[in-house]
């Protein structure tokens, strides 16, 4: 099949998890949390799991139940300095600059974070177009919003486009708007039925040679 355009999701999709880098932004996460509802270590953490299942991001479920300011959390869970955790990949660059479709980012952090990774890595380049929870009206992945504002930037078909991401709750949302789509896991992650399952994004193009 020809796609002519690869969404990917950002962190631990086009990076692998051993960066450390959701790591630090989770401890940020629930150092914030922490501050705003006074709860303990252990009882922060639950809240935070407890959030991210039932509204898709921390964020969500703070905004939810607490007075809290969006720019606020942003700015201080996405100060990470990703370019400490992450080195250019050349391998990755290389890659990119091999596959001729467009490319997106489409990720449910901020559009500065997204910025900071990509720099990092030193694959900035190859992307026209990074969709942040701020395009997707702070409904994140996997609400619909944030699928229809994808769908708003593909100038083709739906069917036209490959999608990868490293949760696969986040996978059939698009699955069901007639994306092909990828799931990217380490581990021994099930993808959705009918698609496909790569290790890490570097086997990317070796996958779309054989679809």
């Amino acid at each position: 099949m020809l796609f002519e355009t690869i969404v990917l999701d950002l962190d631990e999709t086009i990076y692998p998890s051993s960066a450390g880098v959701m790591t630090a932004v989770k401890e940020r996460i629930n150092d914030y949390m922490r501050q705003v509802t006074g709860l303990s270590d252990d009882e922060v953490e639950a809240l935070r799991q407890h959030y991210l299942h039932q509204y898709g991001t921390s964020l969500r479920g703070l905004q939810a139940n607490y007075q809290v300011d969006v720019e606020d959390f942003m700015a201080y869970v996405h100060d990470v300095q990703a370019d400490k955790l992450l080195q250019p990949d050349p391998e990755l660059d290389a890659m990119l600059s091999r596959l001729p479709q467009r490319k997106i980012i489409f990720t449910n952090g901020s559009a500065d974070h997204a910025e900071s990774v990509l720099r990092a890595l030193g694959i900035r380049h190859h992307f026209d177009t990074i969709l942040d929870v701020h395009d997707f009206d702070l409904e994140p992945k996997p609400a619909d919003q944030a699928y229809d504002a994808l769908l708003r930037h593909l100038s083709h078909p739906p069917q036209q486009a490959l999608y990868l991401d490293d949760r696969p709750e986040n996978l059939l949302p698009a699955m069901r708007r007639g994306l092909s789509v990828v799931l990217v896991a380490e581990n021994g992650a099930t993808p959705p039925a009918g698609s496909a399952r790569i290790r890490t994004v570097l086997e990317l193009e070796k996958l779309l040679a054989e679809l």
